[in-house]
């Protein structure tokens, strides 16, 4: 049952190539490595952002927001030059690190976002370091290996199911965060736009 419910589950977001898939305990993970990394560093590296950067995550600082955009990188280049050019064949573990890379990465951005949606200090505050922003993707994909290496199949797959659940859920209340502010600044702007004019008219 867990099996046919994770293939339906993981066939929306993973092509499921079976010569990619990872067979664990005899049985295949319907979630390809890169897959599977990139969805388990999202929620790893989002979870942890939230401990470190209690305030919100201001990416401001060149440096850092050049850590994030190479660790992004990194999966286009396994993808791209050892998959599709065929210059080396990529491994499982190559897709896995490069998964929890890029993963960890998109989840460090979305978080700087949803910083910016709200804090009205955001132009004039501190930057994170770039030590601090390279230390939560280290940890991510350390603990993302970790996780993958010693669970069974039955612990993988809850596992990953659960971090797309999660992970749809934080983008779309990050959209609906999103239209809310934009609803709201429509609004206040409307309301000033109407108090020019009545002072206008006096």
């Amino acid at each position: 049952m867990l099996g046919e419910a994770s293939r339906t589950l993981f066939g929306c977001f993973c092509h499921q190539d079976p010569t990619t898939l990872m067979a664990v305990g005899g049985e295949l993970v319907h979630l390809c490595p890169r897959c599977i990394g990139l969805h388990l560093g999202f929620t790893l590296a989002f979870a942890a952002g939230l401990i470190r950067f209690r305030r919100g995550l201001i990416l401001s600082r060149t440096r850092p927001r050049f850590v994030l955009v190479l660790a992004v990188a990194s999966l286009g280049f396994d993808w791209g030059v050892g998959g599709h050019l065929g210059l080396y064949e990529p491994t499982d573990l190559s897709r896995l690190i490069t998964g929890l890379a890029c993963g960890s990465a998109l989840a460090l951005f979305l978080t700087a976002y949803r910083t910016g949606l709200w804090s009205i200090s955001y132009g004039t505050s501190r930057g994170a370091s770039t030590l601090a922003v390279s230390g939560i993707v280290a940890v991510s994909m350390t603990l993302g290996t970790i996780a993958v290496a010693v669970s069974g199949w039955t612990l993988l797959t809850t596992l990953c199911a659960a971090c797309v659940a999660a992970n749809i859920t934080l983008v779309l209340n990050t959209a609906v965060r999103m239209v809310r502010v934009r609803v709201r600044a429509a609004r206040l702007a409307h309301r000033g736009g109407e108090s020019f004019s009545e002072g206008g008219a006096r």
